[in-house]
């Protein structure tokens, strides 16, 4: 069987766990093994677990691999499934070792605290398994051991005794996880934690120990020793008077024995002590040893087809010492009889392979990817240039390389146009770290390297290879993709980025506690260009391998009439993680105008599809006011601006499980040429809750585009949502001008209708002391004209103007700044205004400033705060100041009335009339079906007289208006006075004539009104209270509402029975058959009735449902201002105006009252 990565890592992982089988045979093995992971066992315990572990399926499917014969190696699919099941069988071990850490609290329970003090319950799965690995990987690939243990990734950290913690001196073994990004990211602070590189603690032996490890697996002869004291004063140029010289290690990298003139070759590594007493530049030294004449390439010790190469002059080598300490450059020290400068390359690598050897497989993966290749590389050392700071390095390369990977996994359109299953690439690759650049591809600055190739497999061309690395967290990947072209006729198609990707996680994964996940690449993009048929563009398509989502564009001209623009979005996955897909395509065509009449021409069409994709309202909000509606309806300039578009779309319209969208879109102009365009867009979401959604952008530029006084555009959006009963418009002023003076502002509609109703307008927001209700209201910008270009000078006028169900509020302001270095002149006027119409009544609040300052101190200013009443008698009141430095302030308060007194009340206003008109319009009676009735008939037409109403025989009539609310109090009637009462009810509803009339019994039911519109209400209440609240309106005839019927009904069931074969002619049993009981009830459970949304099956509530929750109608009470207990025993009002009416009855009766008491909603006061 060809081997792979993944069988290898498989059976490795499952030979370490072996160990386990010698513990279960003895338990002293068990208590040895706690001990080394650093615990003592409680007294009177041998084993907390270890030896119960069932290892039996384990070890079967282990032996099953490592014992098969050559024959069924040979056998892959049999192999493959071995692996597996080993696979299968190691994931399991692993989890119920992790298990069983996990239970540990309760084992040990009986031992006191032993458990919190060790924590072994969350340490022994990672001490184990990093102890295993440990020992496995020094075993069985020592040098792979040695590289690891040089970088940190095994580490082998001192605890001293702890008995407080049940803990024995041991050395503990570790598995430093995320140290490959650490490698990858900051190779220098990876030194620091690892031998205090760049700290007055650097151990310079530590890491000479770990060096020989590596030399010693390499075969080579290798020693520590002391450096002489002579030579090391020698290479650092100091007198040395510690009593100890620093370590070193002599290696010897190729001796030629057996000759006089032998040539031996070898390193010096060694400790460079800190320039001063604890200093932190601390360092190593490098001297070659070199005896006899050199050779530029000479056999590698022990290794076949293994070279050591020099890239220097053999007599420069025996004279010369690198001196690296952090933070500063490589220094080069030369021995006497040697001068001048050095400059170029000096370094030793060992390479293996020959240019025309045979490929060595570096790695392969299932399904036949895998990396191979010729020769492979290991060079340090120095590079030296007389123009800058000599450079320290090191690079590994791979000369001659194959990267093939499968098809298997790539979708059905590159794997019916790529004709091979197996593509395969050539290319070279050297991996450097230097100190000037860090760790990068040689030609690259970052672990990414694209190789150029020119291969051609029928139509697809290969243009390029890339390989990259990657670290993140404990984990790491690798990537090797293509780009190439395909030629299908007159489309060609450039891919980019497709390949083979491999995922290394640590600690836990598929296969125990390593994860190898090979996987196909799906390309990055895909590049389109057309040219054919009468059609040129292109466009492209890319994959976001993060968020799961293809994105593309498309362009498209024909015959230079036509321009088509097509967008794409395709997610894969969906926001909650889970797998699915979601869609959104947006299509639009413009052509040459076609006349519609009246001067305007319809100028393109277009359309938009959404499969799981909703519309964030939210976002298209602020979207009017950053061009986002340009991106949906109608976008420019596609592909060049593909980047914003499709990030707009995704915003706009995200993915959503089970909603869809779809509308068209209309660019219609007006004038010859164009003045004026309206882009146009209706938008429908279904299913329920559904939502109409209106998307439009207005463009004038008049009088012409030449000559342009007026430029407008208006971006507005409009949503409709009957779930919530809602209306919304939005609209903004963007990128507008009047001649060159600047535009903009917004405005915003909402209508709510159901049980909250409400109503507003605004151009430009509200009154600074106006709340606005929870509309989900943006903020509104003033509509402003900025008069002066630039911002210094700057004068500029703004207003707003608004409409609710309370209040008229109407507002102004002009400010101007002007700056002239450190001084500026600071101005404004300003008013805010409140309407009402009977009697006709408005209060300004009028403010103005002119300040002149120094910085941010005044040096003179002139204020005026006012507030005007009026019209007639006419109140002014404020305040005036004048401020002058620190020395002089002056302020004058008025208060002033005048002009003549006039009546400006309209005249009154009859209600009993237009009450008895509303109740007897047929239109406000209404048969409602009672609550939990449901109408199973169909009704046909039926003649009647005009004043007859047709009832359901079960039905409830409702009769109710609108005019007026009953049965409390009103003082107002719009803006008229009522003059025929001020509280209306319906007092009896009778059913027959003349003395026949029957009473019927009522309930009062109840409707939006506008509070505003009935009662007296300060304007600080208008700007307070809700813009609608339920009052009576009507009423009910619940009579009917006990109607009653019986639910069971008696039928005989038979049946014929009947044969249905076309091979036999069988004569049908005359007789009729009864059903067996018990069958009939259990067809009857899945039969129509049963089914149905009204049946018992449905509707009814199981015994163990929770109870039913109600929301009850709020109501209201008067309490006390200083304690907010209940006044009057807390008589609770059905309306917040009927509370105020039983408060203003309480004040007339006591006085002292006023100002005392207050209304609260009873919710929020204790005891109600």
């Amino acid at each position: 069987m060809a081997a792979n990565i993944v069988n290898s890592v498989t059976t490795g992982i499952g030979e370490l766990f072996q160990y386990l089988a010698d513990i279960q045979e003895d338990l002293d093995e068990a208590r040895s093994l706690i001990n080394l992971m650093g615990w003592e066992l409680p007294p009177g315990l041998e084993d907390i677990g270890l030896a119960s572990i069932n290892l039996g399926a384990f070890l079967e499917k282990l032996e099953a691999v490592l014992d098969a014969p050559s024959d069924e190696l040979e056998d892959e699919l049999a192999m493959l499934t071995r692996i597996g099941e080993l696979t299968t069988a190691l994931v399991t071990l692993v989890q119920e070792i992790r298990t069983l850490a996990t239970t540990l609290p309760t084992k040990l329970a009986s031992f006191g605290d032993y458990v919190d003090r060790t924590n072994i319950h969350n340490e022994l799965p990672k001490r184990l398994f990093d102890f295993f690995v440990a020992n496995y990987v020094s075993r069985t690939y020592p040098l792979t051991y040695a590289i690891l243990h040089l970088i940190n990734f095994f580490d082998y950290p001192y605890f001293p005794a702890d008995p407080a913690k049940f803990q024995v001196e041991h050395v503990r073994t570790v598995i430093n996880y995320d140290v490959f990004k650490k490698l990858f990211d900051d190779p220098a602070q990876l030194a620091t934690e690892a031998y205090g590189w760049n700290t007055p603690a650097f151990d310079p032996m530590r890491l000479l120990q770990r060096i020989t490890l590596l030399f010693q697996a390499l075969g080579l002869r290798s020693r520590i020793q002391p450096l002489d004291r002579e030579i090391e004063q020698i290479w650092l140029n100091q007198i040395v008077t510690d009593p100890e010289t620093m370590p070193q290690l002599v290696t010897f990298l190729f001796e030629e024995l057996g000759t006089i003139a032998g040539f031996r070759l070898g390193l010096s590594l060694f400790g460079v002590r800190p320039s001063t007493a604890g200093g932190s530049d601390g360092g190593l030294g490098v001297v070659p040893i070199v005896r006899g004449q050199g050779i530029a390439s000479i056999p590698f010790f022990r290794f076949d087809d293994t070279f050591l190469d020099l890239a220097a002059d053999v007599e420069v080598l025996k004279r010369v010492a690198l001196l690296m300490r952090p933070n500063k450059d490589l220094e080069t020290r030369l021995a006497n009889g040697l001068t001048g400068v050095i400059a170029g390359r000096i370094g030793m690598a060992i390479r293996h392979g020959k240019p025309d050897g045979d490929l060595k497989t570096i790695v392969a993966f299932p399904g036949g990817s895998s990396f191979q290749m010729q020769q492979f590389y290991l060079m340090g050392g120095m590079e030296r240039q007389p123009d800058r700071p000599n450079n320290s390095f090191m690079e590994l390369g791979v000369l001659g390389g194959r990267f093939k990977f499968s098809m298997d996994g790539a979708d059905s359109f590159l794997q019916e146009n790529v004709p091979s299953k197996n593509v395969e690439t050539k290319f070279d690759l050297k991996v450097r770290w230097s100190k000037e650049q860090g760790l990068h591809f040689e030609g690259s600055s970052a672990l990414a390297l694209t190789t150029p190739v020119h291969t051609e497999i029928g139509p697809f061309t290969l243009s390029s290879v890339t390989l990259a690395f990657s670290a993140q967290g404990g984990g790491l990947g690798l990537q090797s993709s293509v780009a190439g072209s395909l030629s299908l006729g007159p489309l060609v198609a450039t891919v980019q980025g497709i390949g083979l990707g491999v995922d290394v996680t640590f600690e836990s994964g598929n296969l125990g506690i390593l994860g190898v996940s090979p996987h196909f690449k799906p390309p990055d993009g895909i590049g389109l260009v057309v040219d054919g048929g009468g059609f040129k563009g292109g466009g492209f398509l890319r994959f976001i391998e993060a968020e799961k989502r293809y994105e593309g564009v498309l362009e498209l001209e024909y015959q230079d009439k036509i321009a088509l623009k097509a967008l794409a979005l395709l997610t894969t996955k969906l926001p909650d993680g889970s797998s699915g897909f979601s869609l959104l395509i947006i299509i639009s065509a413009e052509f040459t105008p076609v006349q519609l009449g009246l001067g305007f021409t319809l100028n393109g069409v277009g359309g938009l599809l959404g499969l799981n994709r909703t519309a964030n309202v939210d976002r298209l909000r602020t979207g009017l006011r950053d061009a986002t509606l340009n991106s949906v309806l109608f976008p420019q300039n596609v592909v060049a601006n593909a980047d914003r578009i499709l990030s707009d779309l995704n915003q706009v319209f995200p993915p959503k499980s089970g909603r869809f969208l779809f509308g068209p879109m209309a660019k219609i102009g007006w004038g010859t040429p164009t003045l004026l365009t309206i882009d146009l867009g209706l938008l429908i979401e279904i299913p329920d809750p559904i939502r109409v959604l209106i998307l439009g952008v207005v463009r004038a530029k008049l009088p012409d585009e030449n000559f342009k006084l007026l430029q407008l555009q208006v971006n507005f959006m409009g949503e409709i949502d009957f779930e919530a009963q809602r209306f919304s418009f939005d609209a903004s002023l963007f990128d507008s001008k009047l001649l060159s003076f600047t535009l903009s502002g917004d405005m915003a509609v909402r209508i709510c209708w159901g049980a909250d109703p409400n109503f507003l307008l605004s151009v430009g927001g509200f009154h600074p002391s106006y709340q606005p209700p929870p509309l989900n209201l943006p903020t509104l910008r003033r509509l402003s004209l900025q008069l002066t270009e630039g911002d210094n000078p700057r004068l500029t006028l703004e207003c707003y103007f608004a409409i609710t169900s309370n209040t008229v509020q109407f507002g102004a302001k002009i400010e101007l700044l002007a700056k002239a270095g450190s001084f500026s002149v600071y101005g404004f006027l300003s008013f805010d205004v409140l309407f009402q119409f009977n009697p006709f009544y408005f209060i300004a609040s009028i403010s103005a400033k002119l300040v002149l300052r120094a910085g941010s101190s005044e040096i003179a200013s002139i204020s005026l705060d006012l507030t005007l009443e009026g019209p007639t008698p006419w109140h002014v009141k404020g305040t005036a100041k004048l401020k002058i430095c620190w020395f002089l302030t002056i302020k004058v308060h008025f208060d002033k009335t005048f002009g003549e007194q006039r009546n400006t009340q309209l005249g009154g206003v009859s209600v009993l009339p237009l009450l008895k008109t509303a109740l007897q319009d047929q239109g406000n009676w209404e048969a409602q079906l009672p609550t939990g009735r449901h109408l199973l008939t169909t009704f046909k037409e039926i003649q009647k007289a005009p004043e007859e109403i047709v009832v359901y025989p079960f039905g409830v009539l409702t009769i109710q208006q609108k005019v007026v609310p009953l049965n409390i109090e009103v003082k107002r009637f719009g803006s008229q006075q009522p003059t025929d009462g001020n509280q209306f009810a319906i007092q009896q509803v009778l059913a027959g004539e003349g003395s026949d009339a029957e009473a019927l019994t009522t309930a009062a039911t109840r409707e939006m009104f506008a509070p505003a519109q009935f009662f007296e209400l300060s304007d600080a209440e208008k700007l307070a209270r809700k813009s609608f609240e339920q009052y009576d309106s009507g009423v009910r005839l619940i009579d009917s509402e006990a109607f009653d019927g019986e639910y069971a009904v008696r039928r005989e069931v038979k049946y014929e029975l009947f044969y249905v074969d076309d091979q036999r002619n069988l004569v049908p049993q005359q007789q009729q058959h009864t059903p067996d009981f018990h069958a009939f009830d259990h067809w009857a459970l899945r039969g129509s009735i049963a089914n149905s949304p009204l049946s018992f099956a449905n509707t009814g509530k199981s015994n163990l449902a929770p109870q039913t929750v109600t929301m009850n109608q709020e109501q209201f009470v008067v309490v006390t201002a200083n304690t907010l207990q209940p006044v009057d025993g807390g008589t609770l009002a059905a309306s917040e105006q009927s509370a105020h009416s039983l408060m203003a009855a309480m004040i007339r009766a006591n006085p002292a009252l006023d100002g005392e008491i207050l209304v609260l909603p009873s919710f929020e006061v204790n005891g109600l």
